[in-house]
C-alpha cells in the first residue's frame, strides 16, 4: 500500500526540526524535497516543485515522504501533494514551526488575534482592510508583491505612519529583522524573497462600532442618514471579502460603513461633485476606512477599469439608473443592487428595469428633537430602498 508522509521542516535551520519531524523524515524512502529543505537530510532527493509532484504521484514507495518548509497546515504545498498523490486516508501530516509563530516570538508580540495574509500572486486590494481594523497584520510577500511594494501600497492608500517589521532569513545565520515607516519603505535596503512581515497600526479602527451621523464631517453635500444606512446595508447583506461599489457616494456615510462590513475586501465609492469627493476624503481618513477608493466621475462611465462588484448601493444615479444598473450586471449578472429614492421619477425608473425583479419598503423616520422645554417630532422625508436581483425563469 502506498503511504506518503508530508513533513513540515520548520523555517530551515536543523535546530527546528521537532523530533517527530525529524524521524520521520529519516524512516521515508524515498524522501522528495525542493532544493532549500532537501539541505537538512543527506537521502533527500532534490527536485524542482513540478517533478515533486510527479514523483509523489507516480512514485511506488509503501513509504513515501515530502519535505515542506514552514508548517504544512500553513500557507504549505500540502493540499497540492495530497491531490497529486490521490489518497488523503493514506496521508500523514507532521506539521513544523512555522514564519508566523517565530517572527512574532522574535518581537515578543502574541500572534492569537493576528490575521495573516500572502501577497504572494495576488492584486487584490484585501491588505488594506486588513491593516485598517488590526493592530498587526502578519503578511508573506512574494514575487514582485516584496516588502517596498506592500509599503507602497500602504503608503498610497493613507497608511503610510503605520510601523512596518520585516523579517528576512529567518532562522538562518543571515537572519535580519528591520523596522520602518511604511512610508520610509525599503527601496534602498535588499532583502531576499525570504522575508515575511508584521504591520503594526496604532489607530486601527475597530469595524463592529456602529456609525452615527454625528461621526461624519458634514458640509453642503446631502448625507443619507444612519436609519436608511442600516437598513441598506442589512440588505445588501455584505460579506467581508466582498468587492463593493458605492455610487453617488456623497460625503461618504455609507462608503465608510460598508467599508468596515467589507474589511476584507474593497470599497469603490464613485462620485463626481468635487465637494463631495473632499468631504469623503475627510471622513475616510477620520474614521479610518483605507479600503475605501474614491473613483472621481460619473457613473456607468466611471465603473470601466473597476473589478466585478459582489455588491452595490446607489445613492444617486443621475438619471443613468438603468444604464447604470446594465453597466454592474456585465461585470457581474449575480450581483446585488441597493437603490434608495426620494422621487416619483427614480420610483418609476426602478420598476422599468428589464430582468431585474425589486424588493421595495419606504423607510419613515421620525426623530424626536427637543424644542425649549418640549419634545417634538421631527420627520424626515419618506426614504424608498429597492433591492434589485435578476428575475429568475
Amino acid at each position: 500500500m502506498r503511504t506518503l508522509t508530508i513533513i513540515g521542516v520548520g523555517m530551515g535551520a536543523p535546530d527546528l526540526l521537532t523530533p517527530r519531524a525529524k524521524a520521520a523524515a529519516e524512516r521515508c524512502d524515498p524522501l522528495y524535497a525542493t532544493a532549500r529543505a532537501a539541505e537538512l537530510f543527506p537521502h533527500a532527493l532534490a527536485l524542482t516543485w513540478e517533478n515533486l509532484l510527479q514523483a509523489v504521484q507516480n512514485g511506488p514507495g509503501e513509504n513515501m515522504g515530502a519535505l515542506v518548509s514552514g508548517d504544512a497546515g500553513f500557507f504549505s504545498a500540502s493540499n497540492a501533494l495530497i491531490h497529486a498523490f490521490g489518497d488523503d486516508s493514506s496521508v500523514e501530516i507532521i506539521n513544523g514551526v512555522n514564519t508566523l509563530q517565530y517572527f512574532a516570538a522574535k518581537l515578543r508580540t502574541p500572534y492569537e488575534n493576528m490575521p495573516v495574509y500572502s501577497v504572494h500572486g495576488r492584486e487584490d486590494s484585501g491588505l488594506l482592510g486588513k491593516v485598517s481594523y488590526n493592530r498587526f497584520v502578519f503578511v508573506l510577500t512574494g514575487g514582485p508583491n516584496n516588502a517596498h511594494t506592500v509599503c507602497q501600497k500602504l503608503t498610497c492608500a493613507g497608511l503610510g505612519g503605520v510601523r512596518v517589521y520585516a523579517g528576512e532569513n529567518l532562522s538562518y545565520e543571515n537572519e535580519r529583522i528591520l523596522c520602518r515607516r511604511a512610508e520610509e519603505g525599503f527601496q534602498n535596503t535588499e532583502l531576499s524573497g525570504l522575508t515575511a512581515l508584521i504591520i503594526e497600526n496604532e489607530q486601527c479602527t475597530d469595524p463592529s462600532q456602529t456609525l452615527s451621523d454625528e461621526d461624519f464631517t458634514r458640509g453642503s453635500v446631502p448625507m443619507t442618514k444612519a436609519e436608511v444606512r442600516n437598513i441598506a446595508m442589512a440588505k445588501l447583506s455584505v460579506r467581508p471579502e466582498e468587492i463593493v461599489f458605492d455610487i453617488g457616494a456623497g460625503t461618504g456615510s455609507v462608503a465608510v460603513a460598508l467599508a468596515r462590513k467589507a474589511r476584507d475586501g474593497i470599497v469603490y465609492a464613485i462620485e463626481r461633485n468635487e465637494t463631495a469627493l473632499n468631504l469623503m476624503e475627510q471622513n475616510r481618513k477620520k474614521l479610518g476606512a483605507y479600503n475605501l477608493t474614491l473613483i472621481a466621475g460619473s457613473a456607468p462611465e466611471a465603473l470601466g477599469g473597476l473589478p466585478a462588484p459582489d455588491s452595490v448601493f446607489i445613492g444617486g444615479s443621475g438619471g443613468h439608473l438603468r444604464e447604470i444598473a446594465a453597466a454592474v450586471r456585465a461585470k457581474n449578472p449575480e450581483v446585488k443592487i441597493a437603490v434608495t429614492a426620494v422621487t416619483l421619477e427614480t420610483l418609476k425608473e426602478i420598476t422599468e428595469l428589464p430582468d431585474l425583479a425589486a424588493e421595495m419598503i419606504c423607510v419613515n423616520v421620525t426623530q424626536i428633537c427637543a424644542v425649549g422645554e418640549y419634545n417634538m417630532m421631527r420627520a424626515q422625508n419618506p426614504v424608498y430602498i429597492a433591492m434589485l436581483r435578476r428575475k429568475r425563469d
